[in-house]
Formats: C-alpha cells, sequence, structure tokens
C-alpha cells in the first residue's frame, strides 16, 4: 500500500520558506511607507516654501516672517531673507526661503531662491 501526502519534514521547511518570504515582504513594504512619508513630507515644505516665496514677493514690505531667526508657520519653521543683488541696481532684490520640519533639522532643510525687482 502506498502512502499520500507530506510528511512532517516538507510541511515544516514549506512554512517556513513561506515565512521567510512573508518577512522579506513585509520588511519591504515599511520601508517603502517609510521613503513615501518622507516625500510626502518633503512635498509639503516645497508647498509651504513656494507660498512664503509668493507672499514675499507680493508684499516685499512686510516683515511678517523676515529675520534671522526661524518662525514657526503652518506646522513649519520658516526663515525668509532677502539682499539687494547689486549695488548698482537697487531695485533688484534676491529672496531666500528656508523650510524646516523641525527647527534642528539641518539636513532635511528645503531652500527656494527668488529674484524679483521692488517698485
Amino acid at each position: 500500500m502506498k502512502k499520500r501526502g507530506f510528511t512532517y519534514i516538507e510541511v515544516m521547511m514549506a512554512i517556513s520558506v513561506f515565512i521567510m518570504l512573508s518577512v522579506f515582504v513585509i520588511r519591504l513594504n515599511i520601508a517603502a511607507n517609510k521613503n513615501v512619508n518622507k516625500q510626502v513630507l518633503r512635498q509639503n515644505m516645497m508647498m509651504e516654501a513656494q507660498r512664503c516665496l509668493e507672499e514675499s514677493k507680493n508684499d516685499p514690505d512686510s516683515r511678517k516672517y523676515k529675520g534671522s531667526d526661524y518662525k514657526k508657520m503652518d506646522g513649519y519653521y520658516v526663515n525668509i531673507s532677502s539682499i539687494q543683488v547689486k549695488a548698482d541696481s537697487p531695485n533688484l532684490f534676491q529672496i531666500t526661503v528656508r523650510v524646516r520640519n523641525n527647527i534642528d533639522d539641518e539636513e532635511n532643510e528645503v531652500v527656494l531662491k527668488s529674484h524679483f525687482l521692488k517698485k
């Protein structure tokens, strides 16, 4: 009489392989989610920097955010600075917007620079 089916060892090996593959896929998924979250945060910081840049261009005399310190704005730390580009062109300025998620996080900082003419 011939027996059919799997031995205990074969079943345990199949379960072990399945568990190892599952752990590998779960780790890949966790890493992918972390990267997606980082990119979403960076994109939100970029949009905040762009919004602040446009506000400053529309009202260059506004001192709402300007200064050497970072100010908390919409959950981010924002620093806006403007300098005159050349001494012979007094109306041309360069504006720099820096946005951070955490005040001490210099590595993950979004920096936007633009020029504008002050009328």
